[in-house]
Parts: structure tokens; C-alpha cells; sequence
């Protein structure tokens, strides 16, 4: 009899014991939170027609542009949805700026098609996991030539992405940042973008320095569900509607 209470209990605590693991699992892809409500599926924003519909656009990055705290949904599934661009995504969760074997974005970016393939642009994200990774910034080069970048810092990965883009299809690239948050190093990060935009001359859509960003406490608990990765709420209300304009903007 003991022993078949021992069995009983065992089975009790292994069966617990796995359906917390599972609401754990469950609730770190943030499907619980209010932001991630039905209400704001990319299936219920509305649909428009205008310069951006079969716009073939190439995004490559980390966890915002998977959209990893909001099932899959980041931002493009919106910008697919509302303006019917023909939009590729290149992404990793916890993928870095910097060259760390094939989860960065140096590496993402050589996997993409040389031939048959027309990009009207190339959105980069500027990851968060740089950050808090502690990436080396490194130093601008004088050249512009691919051969001559450091991919390992951030410096020189988004040199070469700039030059190996632009040498092989010929079309912008554009990096983007995270939102306003309080890690010092990536401040750091954003400040380096600068520079590296001046010198190559091109565009960023800086979230960072962005006023319309910074949450306060609902906001944030609607639109986040970390320090960096945003609901679904957050993708529909606050990425996609920035996206949207700057494409309109320079596609139009």
C-alpha cells in the first residue's frame, strides 16, 4: 500500500512538475500579456492601397524583426497586411550586430540571393543583445572597400553590410535602433551608427532618440513585453505606424 502511494505521489509531482515547466515556457513568449490580445493580430489592421504595395524590402535583424515576445508578429507582419509590400525577412532570435558565426547579422546578409533578386531596400536592426552583450564598438575605416572591415565589432559589421549591400544590388540600407532604454553600452551602440551613417551616408530610423518612445508605466506594460522586445500592441501602434511613414517617404 505504502508503495503504491509513493508511485502515486511520484507520478503527482512529475505531472506538476512539467506543467510548470510548460506555463513557464508559455508565459516567456509573453502570449498572456494584454498587448498580445487578438484584438491586435496583424488580421485586424486595415488594409491600404498606394506606393508601397509588391515594394520588394529585405529586413534582417534579431528579436525585434522575429517578433519574439508576440508570436512571429513584429512589425512587417503589419506593414504586409496594411500595405501589401513584398517584404523578406532575414532573422534570428538573439542574433547580433556583430559577427559571432552564423547567428549575426554579417553572416544573414551573405545568405541572401545574389541573382534574380531585386531589393528596393535593406532594413538592418541595430540589436539589443549588442548591447547587454557588451559588443566592441571599434573604429571607422577610411575605405570603402568590403576586404577591409572588422566584423567582429559593430563598427566594421555595418560597414561591410553597407558595402557588400550596396556592391551587390545596388540599393539602400537602412539601419534601425531600439527604443529609448537604460543601457549605457548601447547608448554607445546608437552614437556609433551615427558616425558610420555620416561617413556612408545614409539613413536611420532612430527608435533611440525617438520622444514618441519613451513609455510611461502603462504604456510600457501595453506595448512591451521586456525591456526590448515589443507585443504585439507595441509592433501595431508604435514600430509599424514609423516604418510605414519613412518607407512612404522614400519609396513614394
Amino acid at each position: 500500500m505504502k508503495k503504491n502511494i509513493r508511485l502515486i505521489l511520484a507520478v503527482v509531482m512529475t505531472a506538476l512538475v512539467t506543467a510548470s515547466v510548460a506555463l513557464s515556457c508559455l508565459y516567456s513568449t509573453g502570449m498572456f500579456l494584454s498587448g498580445n490580445g487578438s484584438q491586435y493580430n496583424p488580421s485586424q489592421t486595415q488594409q491600404q492601397d498606394g506606393a508601397l504595395v509588391d515594394q520588394s524590402i529585405v529586413f534582417v535583424g534579431s528579436d525585434l524583426v522575429t517578433g519574439s515576445k508576440a508570436s512571429g508578429d513584429s512589425f512587417v507582419e503589419y506593414l504586409r497586411q496594411s500595405r501589401g509590400i513584398n517584404a523578406v525577412v532575414y532573422g534570428k532570435d538573439g542574433a547580433s550586430l556583430v559577427e559571432r558565426g552564423a547567428n549575426s547579422i554579417p553572416a544573414m546578409i551573405k545568405t541572401i540571393p545574389t541573382e534574380n533578386a531585386n531589393p528596393r531596400m535593406i532594413l538592418c536592426e541595430v540589436p539589443y543583445i549588442d548591447g547587454t552583450g557588451f559588443s566592441r564598438i571599434g573604429q571607422i575605416t577610411d575605405g570603402y572597400f568590403n576586404d577591409q572591415y572588422d566584423t567582429k565589432s559593430v563598427i566594421g559589421a555595418m560597414e561591410f553590410v553597407i558595402s557588400y549591400s550596396q556592391d551587390t544590388w545596388g540599393c539602400p540600407v537602412v539601419f534601425y535602433t531600439c527604443q529609448p532604454n537604460d543601457n549605457a553600452h548601447y547608448a554607445k551602440i546608437v552614437d556609433a551608427v551615427l558616425m558610420v551613417a555620416d561617413k556612408w551616408n545614409i539613413e536611420v530610423i532612430d527608435f533611440y532618440h525617438d520622444e514618441g518612445m519613451v513609455l510611461d508605466d502603462r504604456q510600457q506594460a501595453l506595448y512591451m513585453a521586456t525591456d526590448s522586445c515589443p507585443t504585439k500592441a507595441g509592433y501595431k501602434e508604435l514600430y509599424a505606424p514609423r516604418f510605414e511613414e519613412f518607407l512612404l517617404k522614400k519609396i513614394y
